[in-house]
């Protein structure tokens, strides 16, 4: 069976900014935003070295520590839910979600969805 990140047949870094890259407007929005992101793509990263199945992935990391490298730089700086509204909660509810979440789970939990909303 097919993870989520496989499922989207595109390289981790633009799994992560679609899933994750979501972050607020005040400084402590973008702060925890950040925090948030970083702890999701290192879930991501540990996810491609340790769940079977990824060596399509693996080809675009040497280890887990540089995909960690080269995927945590693009939480840092202003990230803004476009046209929305950033919820700090719902993003902390999704990575708990998601670190719960196995090697044979197919999508992102609802929650993820939840963290931008626009209304």
């Amino acid at each position: 069976m097919a993870s989520w990140w496989r499922i989207a047949g595109v390289a981790p870094v633009v799994v992560a900014t679609f899933l994750f890259g979501c972050g607020g407007g005040d400084g402590d929005d973008r702060a925890k935003a950040s925090m948030l992101c970083k702890a999701q793509l290192a879930l991501l990263c540990n996810r491609i070295f340790t769940c079977p199945g990824r060596a399509e992935m693996q080809t675009t990391y040497v280890s887990e520590e540089d995909c960690n490298a080269k995927t945590s730089p693009s939480c840092d700086g202003a990230t803004t839910c476009v046209s929305g509204t950033y919820h700090a909660d719902k993003d902390q509810q999704c990575l708990d979600a998601k670190t719960a979440m196995t090697c044979t789970d197919v999508e992102a939990p609802p929650v993820c969805r939840e963290v931008c909303t626009t209304s």
